[in-house]
């Protein structure tokens, strides 16, 4: 028989998308142990929710302990159903600064377990009851501890060119008075954010749920986005549902009806200068919009001061997927042979470096191409002195998006 023509069979015209490197998270909670996780402080990976009650993290388990570890990981896939979760319960007494701790085995080991791959994570107490906070600057001194040891553990893991991009602490006890809130702002941490946003109905659950923060629908937010979408962005190009906006209120599931902040107040009850105090010290919350259906994130605010080129957690992102491409390019070259011409770096040598670096299928320009960044370059001085100090230096640069966080728009009559 004839073969006839070849027919090869296309996929993805369907718009279904698969997990990328990009889309990878981890969770660390207290909780107990259960029959199947009959040990604290173990790592395992979830690719569905589902896949937890393989160790016991049910319905049941949340009520019965009165604790909300499977509730963060269902409102992670449920907002980022095509992510894969890495998820460690530690004991309840285990405070947030601890999970964070680079010199412990929690938060730390989770990144390590994932064969690093862990890009986001987040952190939630769920403690027992008779917990007693000290509050401190309107909020849970614990919080403020972890957002210090957080950005400790980044940048002990970004020396090993290990990239972490947000790390999330449960914002927990946000006090009444927004006078007293902290200014997240002062704490110099770019890799770490504070979220406070809350399910009222969930919080009403029981009174250990009262002060709550909900990481997981947070971290979820984080991973439906590419990375140079902001958190607040209301489409989402990786959409599954196609729609022209991508809130995190469900009614179907009675979820995110009541949205709140971890003080318990309603968003809707916050008066105006709270809602500025809550962004201006870089709280991450979530509200709706008038005349505009759908509950949605404040943006991705980082611990760190406005004028930092990573005061939102979008160009931290955008940054780090930028570094692993000059990591992975510049690697193979470490220890090479770099001909010289009198004294100079030759040119044929400089143009191979540098279009592979800026390459637009595997390196900078790739961001470029994907549409993560707006430009990418890359340059070497020939100047410099190799065989003197046998260091080539490589300048790289990047260019992000601008992010429209304000609109002004103008109106009046015509004639």
């Amino acid at each position: 028989m004839f073969t006839g023509p070849t027919i090869i069979k296309g996929d993805g015209a369907l718009g279904a998308k698969g997990a990328s490197d990009d889309n990878i998270h981890g969770l660390v909670m207290g909780g107990v142990v259960t029959g199947t996780y009959a040990t604290l402080g173990v790592s395992k990976q979830l690719i569905q929710a589902s896949d937890a009650d393989d160790y016991g993290f049910n319905a049941a388990y949340d009520a019965t302990n009165k604790v909300l570890v499977r509730y963060h990981i269902d409102e992670y896939f449920r907002i980022n159903p095509n992510g894969v979760l890495w998820v460690m319960v530690v004991a309840q007494t285990v405070t947030l600064a601890q999970m964070c701790d680079k010199t412990l085995t929690h938060v730390y080991k989770l990144i390590s377990d994932s064969l690093k791959k862990v890009k986001s994570y987040g952190v939630v107490r769920n403690p027992a009851a008779g917990y007693t906070p000290t509050i401190t600057d309107g909020i849970d001194a614990d919080v403020t501890a972890a957002v210090l040891k957080a950005q400790e553990l980044a940048v002990d893991y970004a020396a090993k060119n290990v990239f972490i991009d947000m790390a999330v602490i449960e914002g927990r006890e946000l006090g009444a008075t927004a006078g007293l809130w902290k200014d997240l702002r002062t704490l110099a941490s770019p890799n770490v954010h504070v979220c406070v946003l809350q399910d009222k109905d969930i919080a009403d659950l029981d009174a250990l749920y009262a002060k709550t923060a909900a990481v997981g629908t947070c971290l979820g937010g984080i991973g439906i986005r590419r990375v140079e979408e902001d958190l607040a962005q209301v489409p989402v190009e990786n959409d599954p549902k196609r729609g022209e906006s991508y809130p995190i209120n469900d009614a179907a599931l009675g979820l995110w009806l009541r949205p709140a902040i971890s003080s318990g107040v309603l968003t809707a009850d916050l008066t105006a200068p709270e809602v500025v105090a809550l962004k201006a010290k870089g709280f991450i919350f979530a509200d709706s919009y008038p005349e505009y259906a759908g509950v949605y994130f404040s943006g991705s605010s980082a611990c760190t001061d406005l004028s930092s080129d990573f005061a939102y957690g979008v160009n931290t992102r955008v940054w780090n997927k930028a570094a692993r491409k000059a990591v992975s390019k510049l690697t193979p070259k470490l220890a090479g042979k770099v001909e010289l011409v009198a004294g100079k770096i030759k040119a044929t040598k400089i143009f191979s470096w540098e279009s592979d670096v800026n390459n637009s299928d595997n390196g900078l320009g790739s961001l470029v191409s994907a549409g993560h960044c707006t430009e990418a370059k890359t340059s070497i001085d020939p100047n410099q002195d190799v065989f003197g100090t046998s260091k080539v230096v490589v300048k790289m640069k990047i260019t992000p998006y601008g992010y429209a966080r304000e609109i002004e728009g103008q109106l009046s009559f015509g004639v």
